[in-house]
């Protein structure tokens, strides 16, 4: 029996509250209506998932202005497209704590006309190392300005220095974290440099007098969890 979509629809919703209640998954409509949120984006949005539904999901969620034109140009993408998209949101001004998001959207579509009603969109938050891993794979291809200025609040390190930490424990050649350094931030910086601060600054900071014993501080401090302030501008970045 083939459904119009306003009935699909319905059929879609009534699903998904059976499905997905507990999962952090949204279902809008093409004209951007929140029609199903999941009980776990109460922890993303810090908004209850029922206030949420019959809204503009680009007005009632957290967003940072500066991602709004990328999100919809993604979302429109799905709709053209019809075929599913990933990006990576950082929401740097989620409170309290900034937010990195691994989002996939899905478009819903009728069988029965082959036309889009919905969006489904899951979303997953990263650990730094995987946020890592898909912002230097997204480096690869484009060229992004980490320009936003969030004040540095290491007490330990100098920026440089906890640039250098966070990256060494992911990446422990000096050249590939020059590298890596480059293509991040506008100010130039050579192998021979990230030698130089891995030896004439983070030893002598941490007590500590070889590289396995830095790398031993550095995993007890928890510096691959603490991404440096210049690898975060509030950004949604389109990977698929």
């Amino acid at each position: 029996m083939s459904l119009d979509n306003t009935a699909f629809l319905h059929r879609v919703v009534e699903l998904y509250n059976l499905i997905y209640i507990d999962d952090s998954v949204l279902l809008i409509d093409i004209n951007n209506t929140i029609l199903f949120a999941g009980n776990k984006i109460q922890k993303l949005t810090n908004i209850a998932p029922e206030s949420l539904i019959g809204k503009n999901h680009l007005e009632v969620l957290p967003l940072p202005p500066e991602n709004i034109n990328s999100i919809v140009a993604s979302v429109n993408k799905v709709i053209q497209t019809k075929a599913t998209g990933e990006f990576l949101s950082i929401n740097l001004n989620h409170n309290p704590d900034y937010l990195i998001l691994d989002c996939t959207l899905k478009p819903i579509i009728n069988p029965s006309n082959n036309c889009i009603v919905a969006i489904s969109v899951e979303s997953r938050q990263l650990d730094a190392s995987t946020y890592l891993y898909k912002l230097l794979m997204f480096f690869e291809r484009n060229k992004v300005n980490s320009s936003l200025n969030i004040p540095h609040s290491d007490d330990k390190l100098t920026l440089r220095e906890h640039e250098i930490a966070f990256l060494l424990l992911y990446y422990k050649s000096p050249k590939k974290i020059a590298a890596i350094l480059n293509n991040l931030s506008d100010k130039p910086v050579s192998a021979k440099t990230v030698s130089n601060i891995i030896s004439g600054g983070l030893y002598p900071k941490l007590n500590v007098y070889g590289i396995d014993d830095l790398i031993n501080a550095l995993h007890i401090l928890q510096y691959h969890n603490k991404i440096p302030v210049s690898f975060l501008v509030n950004l949604h970045l389109e990977l698929a």
